[in-house]
């Protein structure tokens, strides 16, 4: 072999230990994004599951402002009719 396919050969083995090493500080930091990752995403769950009593509470007085303002224009409707027969 001659001197410059050497040099050459050292070279492309520099830059393969290069990209070695830059693949695994790759490897690391995916590895590091998959965990904050997988925490996240359970606190999401924690949080879904901290709604789900107020989502029921919200839905619940919804419903019952619906029944008074229901029972509101009920009232205001037989009270004008007794007032136009009165």
């Amino acid at each position: 072999m001659t001197d410059d396919m050497l040099v050459e050969l050292r070279k492309m083995n520099d830059e393969f230990k290069a990209m070695t090493h830059q693949q695994s500080l790759m490897q690391t930091s995916l590895d590091l994004h998959i965990y904050r990752t997988e925490l996240a995403e359970e606190n999401i769950r924690m949080l879904r599951d901290e709604l789900k009593p107020i989502s029921k509470h919200v839905t619940m007085v919804e419903g019952v402002l619906k029944f008074f303002g229901a029972l509101a224009i009920m009232v205001s409707i037989v009270a004008g009719i007794y007032s136009i027969f009165k």
